[in-house]
């Protein structure tokens, strides 16, 4: 695989992983999201797939070793908002997720919040670790891509 073709990869795999942070918010925010862009599993999601999958090219480097936890980290706490919240209702052909948010009682709501607050700091926590693999990924040498692997060391 060519560097350049990884370094696309990573950033795709970070706007979906922003895409999927966006969704989250809006739903907490009252909205209604399309459910093909928020995954409860983390192996379903856009970035799940890519780093299940071509991902694991990258497997050997430091900075690729901690985002399975992250990004699984980010997945359980949505699974639990969507547990007290959400609803899928199918829209024009389209399942759509519906927060109930302005239907709970405040103490649910302030249980919400928490988890949605949990969740930013988590994905964050994603954000940066995908950030530090791009970083780490950009000062590698072409020669250490490889078609089937990755050298680190030339």
């Amino acid at each position: 695989m060519k560097k350049s073709e990884v370094i696309k990869q990573i950033r795709k795999a970070y706007v979906e992983a922003i895409a999927f942070k966006n969704a989250v918010q809006k739903l907490h925010l009252g909205f209604d999201v399309e459910s093909e862009v928020v995954q409860l599993s983390h192996t379903d999601s856009a970035f799940g797939k890519w780093l299940y999958q071509d991902g694991r090219y990258l497997s050997q480097l430091e900075s690729f070793q901690n985002l399975e936890e992250k990004h699984e980290k980010v997945h359980r706490i949505f699974k639990a908002i969507f547990k007290l919240n959400i609803e899928v209702v199918e829209k024009d052909g389209v399942n759509m997720l519906i927060s109930n948010t302005n239907k709970l009682k405040n103490s649910k709501r302030r249980l919400i919040d928490a988890y949605c607050k949990d969740f930013l700091k988590a994905n964050t926590k994603l954000m940066t670790a995908i950030r530090q693999l791009y970083n780490e990924v950009a000062i590698l040498p072409n020669s250490c891509f490889m078609d089937d692997k990755l050298l680190t060391s030339t």
